[in-house]
């Protein structure tokens, strides 16, 4: 499945991601945007005109300024762009006293091609 492939997948699951309860991040593997939904934007508060750049590396600079600890959070998420096999789960500390329960899992399809990075955040408190 190509890029264009997973997003017309992703697309077709719109209603279903965009009713989540989880804020939801689709990354491909050169750190562009492909898809998240409204109650991503929401939980940070990330502006349109940066998230119209497509740019992960703008979100993170971003959102840095909102977490307990920034260091910890880009090393994790540095940590998994390099070791993209690779799952995990942690939790996240914001300043406003809110605390997320972050996943992350590699995207591959059928043929395990590589796609990118699908990144899922609930509100804990």
């Amino acid at each position: 499945m190509s890029l264009r492939g997973l997003g017309r997948v992703l697309c077709s699951n719109h209603r279903q991601v965009q009713t989540s309860i989880d804020g939801i991040l689709v990354v491909d593997p050169e750190g562009k945007t492909v898809s998240y939904n409204k109650h991503f934007t929401e939980i940070w508060k990330i502006p349109d005109k940066i998230l119209k750049t497509k740019d992960d590396s703008k979100m993170i600079g971003f959102v840095l300024d909102q977490l307990k600890d920034p260091e910890m959070f880009v090393s994790k998420v540095k940590y998994l762009y390099s070791h993209k096999n690779e799952k995990s789960r942690d939790r996240v500390e914001l300043k406003d006293g809110r605390v997320l329960d972050r996943y992350s899992s590699p995207l591959y399809d059928k043929n395990k091609t590589y796609h990118g990075r699908i990144w899922y955040f609930r509100v804990m408190s």
